[in-house]
Formats: C-alpha cells, sequence, structure tokens
C-alpha cells in the first residue's frame, strides 16, 4: 500500500515538473498583467493558420473578391488600432447563412455573410470585427487552451493521487468542455469594450455597436448553426451587454463628435449578396431538395422531418427511431466509386458491410451496402448509399434499431433511387435569396415589400429584421432600406 502511494507521489512529482517545464508566464497585451500560459505566440500563429483549411472546408469562403478585399481593408485599419498591431491578420468572409462573427488565436478573424446581412452600416461591421479582434489582443482563445490544459493536469493529479477520484475526472472533464465551448460572459462583455475602443480609434461612432447589439436581440439563434457565440452569448445578458456599449460610448465620445457610420457605402457593398441558403446548402421545397451547385436532386420520405446545410440534409421519423443523412462531396478529381466508398466507410468507422446492389443509372454509378453493428447493447442497421457522378460524390446513409430496418430500407431505398442530376438550366433556375437595396417609396409596409420581392407577405419579419426594425414599423419614407429578392 505504501509502494502504491510513493509510485502515485513520484508521478505527480513528474507531471507536476513537466507542468513547470511547458509553462510559462506572458504579459497580456491588453491588461499589461503577467499571467501563466502554455502557448507562445509563435504557436498561437501556428494554431490559427493550420485551424483555417478547416474553416474553408466547413464554411467555404464567400466567392465575391470585391467583398472580401472590402473586409479585410476595414479590419486591416481596426487591427492597427488594436494592443497587437504587429500581428498579421487575416480577414474573411465565410459562406454560411448564419449570424455569426468567430476569431481564431494568432489574428485569425470571419464574418458571415448571415451576419453582414443584420448589419446597418460599415460602423457596425467595425464594431463586429473589432469585437473578435479583441478576442485576439486578449488571446483568450490561448487562454481557453491554458485553462483546459489545467484542468485536464488537474484531472490527472486527481486520479493518480487520489483513492476512487474517478468523480473528479468527471468534473474536471466537463469544466474542460465548457471552457472550450464558448468565451464566458467576462471575456465576451471584455470583447464588447474592446471592439468599441478600436472601432473608436478608427474614427467609427461608437454607439453603431449599441444598434447591433439591439437588433441581435430582437433575432433568434439559428437552428442549424448553433456556433454562433454572438447570438447565444447575447441572449442571457443581452441588456446588460447593451447597457454597457452605451455607457461605454459616452466614456469615449461623451458629445457624440464622432459621426463616421459609411451607411451608403456599406449597403452598396452588400447589395446583391446572397441571403439564407446558398448555392451549396440546397433547398427544400414540399419533399424535393435540389442543389444549385451539385446539380442534384432527390426526394425525402413522406412524414419525415427534416433540414438542409451546407452539402448536406439531414431526416427522421417523428419518433426519431429511424434517421438519414444526404451528403454531397466535391471530389476535385474523377474518383473510382470503390475508393470513394472505402474513404466514406472510413469515415464512420464503418467496415464488413454486405453488398446489396450496384449499378450504373443516368450517368452515376452506385453502390448499396448493409452494415450491420452494436450501439448500446441493442443491433442496428445501418445502410449505406454511394454514387459517384464525374467529380461529384453522393452519400446516403440510413440508420435504425434492427426491429424498424423494414421501414428503413423501403424509405431509404425511395430516396436512394430518385437520386438525379439537374440540367445546368434545371440548376439554374433554382431560386436563390439576395440583399438587394430599396428605396423606400410612399405607402411602402414591411409585409407589401415581402409580397413584391418574395410574394409572400409573411417574410415581413425577415425583412424587418434585417433592417432593426419590427414588422409593424414603417420604413422611414426615401429612406434605403435592405429587401430580399430572388434574381
Amino acid at each position: 500500500m505504501g509502494r502504491m502511494v510513493l509510485q502515485r507521489v513520484f508521478l505527480l512529482t513528474g507531471v507536476l515538473a513537466l507542468f513547470l517545464a511547458v509553462a510559462s508566464c506572458a504579459v497580456n497585451p491588453v491588461t499589461g498583467r503577467e499571467e501563466i500560459s502554455l502557448i507562445s505566440e509563435a504557436k498561437e500563429i501556428e494554431i490559427g493558420r493550420s485551424s483555417d483549411p478547416e474553416i474553408q472546408r466547413k464554411y467555404g469562403y464567400y466567392p465575391d473578391p470585391d467583398l472580401q478585399n472590402y473586409i479585410s481593408s476595414i479590419g486591416e485599419v481596426l487591427a492597427r488600432n488594436s494592443h497587437r498591431p504587429s500581428l498579421a491578420y487575416h480577414f474573411k468572409v465565410v459562406d454560411s447563412p448564419s449570424i455569426n462573427a468567430f476569431a481564431l488565436p494568432g489574428g485569425y478573424v470571419y464574418v458571415t455573410r448571415g451576419i453582414l446581412a443584420y448589419l446597418d452600416s460599415e460602423a457596425e461591421l467595425a464594431g463586429v470585427m473589432g469585437h473578435e479582434i479583441g478576442h485576439v489582443t486578449e488571446r483568450h482563445v490561448v487562454q481557453q487552451l491554458t485553462a483546459a490544459f489545467g484542468l485536464q493536469l488537474t484531472s490527472l493529479i486527481l486520479s493518480t493521487a487520489v483513492k476512487g477520484a474517478g468523480q473528479f475526472s468527471e468534473l474536471t472533464d466537463m469544466l474542460s468542455s465548457g471552457i472550450m465551448n464558448g468565451y464566458g460572459r467576462g471575456k465576451e462583455l471584455s470583447a464588447d469594450r474592446l471592439g468599441q475602443d478600436y472601432m473608436f480609434k478608427t474614427g467609427y461612432d461608437a454607439y453603431a455597436s449599441v444598434n447591433f447589439l439591439a437588433t441581435l436581440q430582437r433575432v433568434e439563434g439559428d437552428p442549424l448553426d448553433p456556433v454562433t457565440h454572438w447570438l447565444a452569448a447575447s441572449h442571457p445578458y443581452a441588456s446588460e451587454r447593451i447597457q454597457r456599449a452605451q455607457a461605454h460610448a459616452r466614456e469615449l465620445d461623451p458629445q457624440k463628435l464622432v459621426q463616421m457610420r459609411n451607411r451608403e457605402r456599406y449597403l452598396s457593398r452588400i447589395n446583391g449578396m446572397v441571403f439564407g441558403a446558398g448555392e451549396r446548402d440546397g433547398i427544400l421545397v414540399d419533399r424535393r431538395y435540389q442543389n444549385r451547385f451539385f446539380r442534384v436532386s432527390c426526394e425525402l420520405p413522406e412524414g419525415w422531418t427534416a433540414r438542409t446545410g451546407r452539402d448536406k440534409w439531414a431526416a427522421e421519423t417523428q419518433d426519431k427511431g429511424c434517421q438519414m443523412q444526404f451528403r454531397l462531396e466535391d471530389l476535385q478529381q474523377t474518383m473510382d466509386l470503390n475508393a470513394f466508398a472505402f474513404n466514406m466507410e472510413k469515415g464512420m468507422g464503418l467496415s464488413h458491410g454486405e453488398l446489396l446492389s450496384r449499378s450504373k443509372r443516368n450517368g452515376m454509378e452506385t453502390l448499396m451496402v448493409q452494415y450491420r453493428v452494436t450501439a448500446e447493447s441493442a443491433p442496428v442497421v445501418i445502410l449505406g448509399g454511394y454514387l459517384v457522378r464525374d467529380r461529384v460524390g453522393i452519400l446516403l446513409y440510413g440508420m435504425a434499431p434492427e426491429v424498424k430496418a423494414g421501414r428503413l430500407m423501403t424509405e431509404w431505398r425511395m430516396v436512394f433511387d430518385s437520386v438525379q442530376t439537374l440540367s445546368e438550366a434545371e440548376a439554374g433556375a433554382i431560386p436563390l435569396a439576395r440583399i438587394r437595396i430599396h428605396q423606400v417609396r410612399a405607402g411602402d409596409t414591411f409585409s407589401g415589400l415581402a409580397l413584391e420581392f418574395l410574394k409572400d407577405p409573411s417574410m415581413a419579419k425577415e425583412i424587418a429584421e434585417i433592417n432593426g426594425m419590427n414588422p409593424d414599423e414603417l420604413p422611414p419614407f426615401g429612406s434605403a432600406i435592405k429587401v430580399i429578392a430572388y434574381y
């Protein structure tokens, strides 16, 4: 027994020695205080650089060079007025409809086209980007990583030195997960303040941040993309953020001498920008899914609940007993069907499937495979459908407990058999909503504009919200506002 305790002590000593070897003190560029850090600036930059391709793969960059250059030009000036002006920053618009902006370590800052639709001026854009630059300058992600490492270290020490410490391990793992899933209240408030500092130093009206936070307060989060920390962080204490932003704006500019908002220039830059589902998101009308980018369509089973995302859709029965996932892959080069199926199986951790059929139809090679796995001690059937056309890979998975395999097979096969290629004309005819700048006329209402541009008065709420207004308000006569239109 004493020997085991001694071994634990030796191991604990070794772990602490390792911690002291890798940890060092770093000066926080914003606060000027020393803090424990496990990540140097060079490593911080490398983390951002190596993570950027994953952001591109997940979201894609919005294909508008002029808009990308515009966003970069705003960000670079803000960065020069930040606490880390010598860092090489990278500013990018990602092709996502979610209302979001985020930053990676080392100066990688992203805004979605979704959030751009809800901004009303260049000053509001500067506030959002300044907020994200604030996360970078105060090294919030680095602090998260250091804290997470520290919690994992604590878990290791407890499980090594304390008898029955499994419960402590679970607790510290949970705390680590919580830290990694969000910046937290204090850091978001700090980034708000820093964002206002940077925009004010650049010459923008610091009160513009207040306007955008008020707009966010009106908008509900996007259920298809929960990684929207602007919204997720806003809802529990939106009023507090607005009040603090108002107070700090008064501190910076008590007489409101700085008025630069550049609203007209901003609106002209986002005129024509895609709104909502993009080319690669696909649309679902009744039960028919169509993807403009890949020129693919299919029919979903009746009674299933479905949602679409970039290059994919997912559906499930009302009782959640049967599920399907449909995914489109841009293969970049011609790929053999067997190689495509093997790669997809590897990604899903599947093997030893039973071949159901192999054929060719409509210029596509097809393969159907059945797998049996055990999940939570119950047998589960997984159906894999693979199709290859030119440089497009198509994947359809179905999953259900073995007792529901019959229903799954029938409806999964129906979806698989319905997959077809769209002609260029058919793909081009798929409606794509865009932002359009409209001069308000006498008698214009949001419901009337929704009917005029979208043939759907129920979209009045969306049009009002992207202008920071409520649908029952009247847009100011003669002003330029954003509307949503198909063209």
